[in-house]
């Protein structure tokens, strides 16, 4: 539900460019050199999933790019 209503946001914003995935801290795919990478990780029990979340967001960025949390 969360993913769908980001891109509905995108789309009823007029955000060009950008594109919404789903994954479990980056698992399944390989892309990479995103311009920016925003996100809300889980913070429940613990920091391991967003610790893992950013270790992973690193090395997806293109050079120069940021990610917000």
């Amino acid at each position: 539900m969360a993913v769908d209503f980001a891109r509905r946001n995108l789309r009823l914003n007029g955000v060009a460019g950008a594109t919404t995935l789903v994954s479990d801290a980056f698992e399944g795919f390989a892309e990479v050199g995103f311009t920016a990478i925003l996100c809300n990780p889980p913070y429940h029990a613990d920091f391991s999933v967003p610790k893992r979340m950013i270790e992973k967001a690193f090395n997806r960025l293109a050079i120069a790019g940021a990610s917000g949390w």
